[in-house]
């Protein structure tokens, strides 16, 4: 399985990569099983939402939202969850005084 990766969605650069990926990792590149649903542990539902999260031009996070859905509402809503609780990183120094978006995958996956 390879592993996720973060994007930018436009423009990417190395900076917003890299800051993409601290994210994922801070979010835990794949949900740990006390973040997952119960209801859909139970279903089996798994899949990957791309959850796009603006940064305005004072580097706090602005919006949060699904730009690439796992086919289930309770997946993605999980997901933003967890990218709003979680402590974001520094804004890349090449990026302060602007607003720009990242997109990170979260990984909703059954460990059987």
């Amino acid at each position: 399985m390879s592993k996720p990766r973060a994007s930018t969605g436009s423009g990417d650069d190395g900076a917003l990569k890299e800051f993409g990926l601290k994210i994922s990792k801070r979010a835990g590149l794949q949900v740990r099983e006390s973040d997952y649903p119960v209801r859909a542990r139970e279903k089996g539902q798994e899949g990957t939402a791309q959850v796009k999260l603006t940064f305005g031009v004072d580097g706090k996070l602005k919006t949060v939202a699904v730009g690439g859905s796992t086919g289930f509402q309770i997946l993605d809503d999980r997901a933003i969850d967890i990218l709003r609780r979680i402590e974001m990183p520094p804004v890349p120094d090449a990026r302060r005084g602007q607003e720009f978006t990242v997109q990170v995958p979260i990984v909703f996956k059954i460990k059987r």
